[in-house]
């Protein structure tokens, strides 16, 4: 299937593809999904980039595969899904692809790793449920996320 860009899609792309740290605040079903992956397919046309997109276990384990095979556009975007035990996240996380999703269950998981992949660019998806860092307080996956944004090879956060 070809992705065809809405009206209201083209303005998260423009924002995200401008601004190197930019949040999508719309409405479930707005297509915020399939817009974030045009700007990756877009940035992978430049030069080529590890993705770590974060979100809730369900949305990680479906939507975001389920979009990535359906439109013709993003099927150059290789992905992996690091859910599971830990053997099979360390499977997934072993992969040589540009996209890896995991759930935010996963973050702290990864964060604590002593051979984490770094990453170029950070997606969250439903980024509500990391609002709890506030100034070194707040829940651990939130305070992982932050710990892994902040670090200078990061160049790229979309919310």
């Amino acid at each position: 299937m070809k992705f065809e860009p809405r009206a209201m899609q083209w303005p998260m792309i423009r924002a995200a593809l401008t601004m190197p740290r930019c949040a999508l605040w719309a409405s479930m079903g707005s297509g915020k999904t399939s817009a974030v992956l045009y700007v990756l397919s877009a940035l992978s046309l430049i030069r080529p980039f590890r993705a770590l997109v974060v979100g809730p276990n369900r949305v990680i384990g479906s939507t975001w595969p389920d979009q990535l095979r359906q439109f013709d556009e993003f099927r150059d975007l290789s992905f992996s899904v690091v859910v599971g035990d830990r053997g099979s996240r360390e499977r997934a996380l072993q992969q040589d692809v540009c996209v890896y999703c995991i759930s935010f269950d996963n973050l702290q998981w990864l964060q604590e790793r002593e051979d984490r992949p770094t990453f170029d660019v950070v997606v969250i998806d439903e980024a509500t449920r990391v609002k709890g860092f506030r100034l070194r307080k707040g829940s651990k996956r939130a305070k992982a996320l932050y710990q892994m944004c902040k670090e200078d090879r990061v160049s790229r956060l979309i919310n």
